[in-house]
């Protein structure tokens, strides 16, 4: 999932700027699937229909980047419903061999804002991660993929406020446990001494936040953060805002915690494989005498 105006999996919005019955769109592409080449693909999309519905949805079959571009398929209307739009197309026989675009489209669905919040913010996950999607090899056999989900924000903002951002980076992306990340980042327009919030979960699981962190006079943040189990967890960074400035949440980046190996396993280890090299080594010396002795 990707905004087109963006590039990210955010859309974000406030009252200032964005008026209540706004349209935006959401575009669903894939890239990085590889082999086997792609005959089927459907995505189901879950929202909150309380914000938004759904206004229109494309499958986007004469755009060049589509994924079966040029070639005979079966599209079928999309099945709309109130949360939820589920949208597919498959290749017709014969045709799957030529390798689709990377990234490739698949769809663009619109949406319009029908929920404006008077304080705060509302959001709503734009879910694809589900068993509605999913990419068919030629076999009809599943296709692994990871799907990305998006996040709509609506922001209340009283006028005269400015919209702010807020960046996250880690020293690593793939750790041991137990082992220091450095998570950064930095508030625009500049924000000194403002409270930031660092959440990370465990993939699939819910936020947990850790202290707070304040920024420096150059607006920037930093806390070391080290991980205690294995996983592929997820960290996000959040400021409140203050009576001139919106809120704001950075995008989403990963980290790919491992399992130390267990040095007394290694030790076991290496003396088992010590064991049986040298029993190798006595069986042949043994057959060999055997075999140079007169008869």
């Amino acid at each position: 999932m990707v905004n087109p105006s963006t590039g990210d999996i955010n859309f974000i919005f406030d009252t200032n700027t964005t008026s209540l019955g706004t349209r935006f769109n959401v575009t669903l592409q894939v890239t990085g699937y590889g082999n086997p080449s792609v005959f089927a693909w459907q995505a189901r999309l879950n929202y909150d229909p309380i914000l938004l519905n759904v206004t229109q949805v494309w499958n986007l079959t004469v755009d060049s980047a589509y994924i079966f571009y040029g070639r005979g398929s079966f599209s079928p209307p999309p099945f709309m419903e109130t949360g939820t739009v589920l949208v597919g197309d498959s290749l017709l026989s014969g045709t799957g061999k030529t390798p689709p675009p990377d990234p490739a489209k698949l769809a663009t669905i619109e949406f319009g804002i029908i929920y404006a919040p008077i304080s705060g913010k509302v959001s709503t996950s734009l879910s694809i991660d589900n068993a509605d999607t999913y990419l068919l090899a030629d076999t009809l056999d599943e296709i692994p993929i990871t799907k990305t989900n998006g996040y709509f924000e609506y922001v209340y903002a009283r006028p005269g406020m400015v919209r702010s951002t807020i960046t996250i980076n880690v020293s690593e992306a793939s750790v041991v446990v137990g082992s220091d990340v450095t998570i950064s980042g930095t508030i625009s327009p500049v924000r000194p001494d403002v409270d930031v919030t660092i959440y990370t979960r465990l993939k699939g699981e819910q936020w947990a936040a850790l202290p707070t962190v304040k920024t420096n006079n150059a607006s920037n943040y930093e806390k070391v953060w080290t991980p205690s189990v294995a996983g592929t967890f997820e960290l996000k960074a959040s400021w409140q805002g203050d009576d001139n400035t919106i809120r704001a949440d950075s995008t989403i980046t990963t980290v790919v915690v491992s399992q130390v190996l267990d040095v007394g396993i290694i030790i076991i280890w290496a003396i088992v494989i010590v064991i049986l090299v040298a029993i190798v080594v006595i069986v042949v010396i043994y057959i060999r005498r055997r075999r140079s002795r007169p008869k």
